[in-house]
């Protein structure tokens, strides 16, 4: 078994133990049907495993690689590998000072040779996992500058976003093209990269619209975008023909395109611009489960959860009993392997909601929590006719009646 593989086993054993005592039940705001189910789901929420070992706080994202390991671009802290047992960090600092020129991680990619390209604040770098080397991409003119979004495609080769222009870099690392992104002339930053299931190379402007690569002419082609806002991020659905638009200011749109004429419409989402505040209708990034109707979406201030209905559109899901209260700063989100929910930011510290498929029952433990003088660390539990049988670390074993709470130790703690 690989360390990654244990790595997502521990998580989930972790997560399971948690969901012994804390339940949040995904309760969906509408009378429309999603599934053949009507019990909700329920998430749990915790803490990145291994947070206390990054050098910063703030976390600007959160890739998870082919082989299952985790990669944390951090907010001053540099590039950060989790394999589950620790957590390794490559940034400048007294020992290697000109590693990198910035700390600062904005964006990660994995390339087809299993490299971790990732942009900085000051250029654009390659991590070579065998030898755990990194090296500076070798443009010499892009070098120092910000790396907005860095994405591969489905041919290998790498779409570096940065400044004003777009850059094409094949499987050598060598520029193949430059494109000066432009929106009615005038020039714009991307805000966002997307590679779609079919390999098409996608680029939402700030503070313009959303175009795409075309191969045949080796050109980038502006879409339809009625919208004052611009877009932020984009997904596909798992639905043929049907992408979510993120939009900063204008929550998201249905994009569809016409199977017979090949033309596209945008249908506002009523869930997600019914926002209360604009700054909840400011998309900052999403992210689609692969497999459940779940579509997250993070924004200025708050997190969300949206279900994909089977009428197409977005039902507004409460995250209040899972996510602790006030505005938040987060700002990336994605699915991993197994379906667990990873959102990057600095308040709260980055957490991960975790899918629950089985039906857990609150167990209250303030009179465990009372006897012991501090909180338990629950080993083990089984529920019997009334008692629950805990182990508790250091402890030993305990019977807690669930109708009056009364606890008894045994004698012998072995």
């Amino acid at each position: 078994m690989t360390k990654s593989c244990l790595y997502l086993t521990t998580l989930t054993i972790a997560w399971l133990l948690v969901a012994v005592h804390v339940r949040a039940n995904l309760a969906v705001r509408s009378s429309e049907s999603t599934s053949g189910s009507s019990s909700p789901a329920s998430f749990v929420m915790t803490p990145l495993p291994n947070q206390s070992q990054l050098p910063v706080v703030g976390v600007n994202r959160i890739f998870q690689d082919s082989e299952g390991y985790f990669w944390y671009g951090t907010d001053g802290g540099g590039l950060c590998r989790d394999d589950g047992y620790a957590v390794q960090v490559f940034r400048a600092d007294v020992n290697t000072p000109d590693l990198m020129a910035s700390n600062t991680v904005t964006c990660i990619t994995e390339d087809s040779r299993h490299r971790i390209w990732f942009g900085t604040t000051r250029g654009a770098y390659i991590l070579d996992k065998q030898t755990y080397h990194v090296q500076p991409l070798p443009d010499d003119a892009i070098r120092t500058w910000e790396i907005m979004a860095i994405s591969t495609d489905s041919t290998g080769q790498v779409w570096v976003a940065a400044g004003e222009q777009l850059f094409r870099y094949g499987v050598d690392d060598q520029r193949l093209g430059a494109y000066d992104l432009k929106w009615f002339g005038y020039s714009k930053e991307a805000f966002a990269l997307y590679v779609d299931r079919g390999g098409k190379v996608w680029i939402a402007l700030k503070n313009g619209g959303l175009q795409y690569y075309d191969p045949l002419t080796d050109s980038l082609v502006d879409m339809y975008w009625p919208f004052a806002e611009y877009p932020t991020s984009m997904l596909q659905d798992t639905r043929e023909g049907i992408y979510w638009i993120g939009t900063w200011g204008n929550g998201i749109l249905k994009m569809m395109q016409n199977p017979n004429d090949g033309t596209w419409t945008y249908e506002p989402q009523e869930a997600t611009t019914l926002q209360v505040g604009r700054e909840q209708r400011k998309i900052m990034a999403m992210a689609l489960d692969p497999v459940r109707p779940f579509l997250w979406v993070v924004t200025k201030e708050e997190v969300h959860g949206y279900v994909r209905s089977r009428g197409g559109r977005l039902v507004a899901t409460s995250l209040e009993h899972t996510l602790p209260a006030g505005i938040k700063a987060m700002q990336s989100i994605m699915v991993d392997h197994l379906g667990q929910v990873w959102v990057a930011g600095s308040h709260p510290t980055s957490f991960v909601l975790t899918y629950l498929d089985r039906d857990f029952s609150l167990v209250p433990m303030g009179s465990l929590a009372a006897n012991l003088g501090k909180l338990p660390v629950v080993l083990n539990l089984i529920k019997e006719r009334g008692l629950y049988w805990v182990r508790v670390q250091t402890n030993g074993l305990c019977v807690m009646e669930s109708a009056t709470g009364k606890v008894v130790f045994s004698k012998d703690h072995h």
